[in-house]
């Protein structure tokens, strides 16, 4: 995050008494904001933002002033993505094991929901979906379809769609279209039983670097999308935000 989304957000957090911590996966690995996007992926791709914070998770455990049931995740865009996977046991348990900590709750902001995997199996905890109905860069109509698969697995989830917002509404710049933009929509992802992560439409696996080029200059487009700050949308996701929690967690403010 270079524009100081995830401090804002651990800020407002805090202003209602809920400790947020804001994990720093590209600085933290020597990426700035001018280096190229696929140099970016090469050295912190998604599953660095899974490690980071799973790693935090852990690290929470023995923090004086965190009641360890009430630790949730969230992300934005590749973020968001990241959470999506954090919900799934098959990612879960070869990190910290079947019986090690777990979120107990998942919010992600205008993120992808094209994940699949060989192994379905969620560790059960709430989810929030956050997506800009203005976003071309999304699948809302996903994200139903993801919805209702966890639903029938017994999960909570609420989809909430923001009117007239596009990607990251809580960015400081202008709402804008953005001309050629890549957008991975059609880009769908399975986590097979031998731990490998594929492309389905293109059959590349995105475990290497050459994979995840191959596999991402043919599922996405470079039609743009429309991005930036939408006050309303930001202001309501705010607000979704906390009320999820306080479902989530019985009593939260």
């Amino acid at each position: 995050d270079w524009a100081g989304r995830s401090i804002n957000l651990a800020m407002h957090l805090a202003r209602h008494g809920i400790a947020g911590l804001a994990v720093d996966t590209f600085v933290a690995r020597n990426l700035r904001p001018t280096d190229d996007y696929f140099e970016r992926l090469e050295k912190a791709p998604i599953f660095t933002q899974m490690a980071d914070a799973l790693s935090a998770l852990k690290a929470l455990q023995d923090h004086p002033w965190v009641d360890t049931d009430k630790i949730a995740v969230t992300g934005m865009s590749l973020g968001a993505g990241a959470t999506l996977y954090m919900m799934f046991e098959t990612v879960i348990e070869n990190v910290l094991g079947k019986d090690g900590p777990r979120f107990s709750a998942y919010a992600m902001f205008y993120g992808g929901c094209s994940v699949d995997f060989d192994d379905y199996r969620v560790e059960g905890s709430p989810l929030l979906i956050m997506m800009g109905e203005a976003d071309e860069s999304m699948s809302i109509p996903g994200c139903k379809d993801f919805q209702k698969k966890l639903q029938g697995m017994g999960v909570d989830v609420d989809l909430k769609v923001y009117p007239g917002a596009g990607h990251g509404w809580d960015n400081p710049y202008p709402q804008q279209f953005v001309e050629g933009a890549a957008v991975t929509k059609d880009c769908i992802m399975r986590w097979t039983n031998s731990g490998e992560n594929i492309e389905m439409s293109t059959g590349h696996s995105v475990d290497s670097t050459l994979g995840a080029i191959m596999a991402f200059s043919q599922c996405s487009h470079n039609d743009g999308y429309t991005m930036g700050r939408n006050q309303q949308a930001l202001e309501a996701s705010y607000r979704d935000l906390l009320a999820f929690l306080g479902s989530a967690w019985g009593g939260a403010d």
